[in-house]
């Protein structure tokens, strides 16, 4: 993880408290180039992007640095079952 860049693609995972350390790990690396939200796309047309991207931000310290890594929604894909 630490000798190059890397890119997590984040697929319908709660990325909860149980994975802090791990996540933490992940997040906080100095090769992590982005990070590519899936989300779902709900029955009542709405989605889960912004919960899981605050789910996403309890594991970076620096918030500037989240924002500059999130792929933007626009720029994101909806899961596909």
């Amino acid at each position: 993880m630490e000798k190059e860049q890397f890119e997590v693609l984040v697929m319908g995972h709660s990325l909860g408290v149980s994975d802090r350390t791990m996540s933490d790990q992940i997040f906080e690396s100095s090769k992590l180039f982005k990070v590519k939200l899936f989300y779902w796309e709900l029955p009542n047309g709405t989605n889960d992007f912004t919960e899981k991207t605050y789910e996403i931000s309890r594991h970076f310290r620096n918030k500037s640095r989240m924002r500059l890594k999130m792929v933007p929604f626009d720029k994101s894909e909806t899961l596909v079952v």
